[in-house]
């Protein structure tokens, strides 16, 4: 474990800005699953008392116990580890972290917020099994269908525990019949008017790199561990 500093001047650390969504109450397991205070299996999960507090990736990591664990310093600057599952993913060890660790990057939600009012289509070869578009209300959700287009109304951090998806926060986005709900800002899940790439939208935007996952990198060492590297 890292001992936090007295004054680790957070607003100047260097890393990965992220933050951890406030949980609804319809979330069962009310927890930050890969997140632990200290870095060992047994420990337990970081609690829905984390929700809304920020912290920094530094893009360090170590080992222990045969898992790979990210260190990240909150605002109090007190340390959590997050463990590494991306062994057999095709994201990076980061990128991976936000699709899984209930987590949201605040760059990405940042480029999220630069797309309101924009079009973007549903990308059906990724959605999941009765994959819906969702609201806030369990009971409440509409189709998704192939290659539909959605004009984005803005973001919700806010995690619900009935919708399905990867990523870290969601979209709130009309159809053309004038149905409003969420859907998960992820790559799987969503493209561009013209059928391109999410990352593709980036290209004009100040903080390339993070949605870009590794297979769509050049080469295999697009999945070093390299300091603040959003991959």
């Amino acid at each position: 474990m890292i001992t936090p500093e007295q004054d680790c001047q957070f607003a100047q650390l260097a890393g990965v800005r992220f933050a951890f969504p406030v949980l609804s109450d319809s979330l069962l397991d009310g927890d930050f699953v890969l997140w632990r205070r200290r870095p060992s299996l047994i420990a337990e999960p970081l609690s829905a008392g984390y929700g809304g507090r920020q912290g920094v990736l530094s893009g360090a990591y170590f080992y222990a116990q045969g898992e790979r664990w990210f260190p990240a310093q909150l605002e109090d600057c007190s340390y959590v580890y997050a463990m590494d599952t991306s062994e057999h993913a095709d994201e990076g060890p980061f990128l991976h972290l936000q699709s899984v660790g209930r987590v949201y990057f605040l760059q990405t939600l940042a480029f999220a917020r630069s797309l309101v009012g924009a079009t973007l289509r549903v990308r059906a070869a990724g959605l999941e099994p009765n994959h819906r578009l969702y609201t806030a209300q369990r009971w409440t959700s509409f189709p998704l269908f192939a290659d539909e287009p959605l004009t984005v109304l803005g973001v919700e951090t806010r995690r619900y525990g009935h919708t399905k998806g990867l990523g870290g926060f969601y979209l709130r986005v009309r159809n053309e019949v004038g149905q409003e709900g969420l859907i998960k800002f992820h790559h799987d899940y969503l493209q561009g008017a013209r059928r391109q790439p999410l990352w593709e939208l980036q290209q004009d935007w100040s903080a390339p790199g993070t949605l870009l996952p590794a297979h769509a990198q050049a080469g295999p060492a697009a999945r070093v561990q390299t300091a603040a590297r959003v991959e």
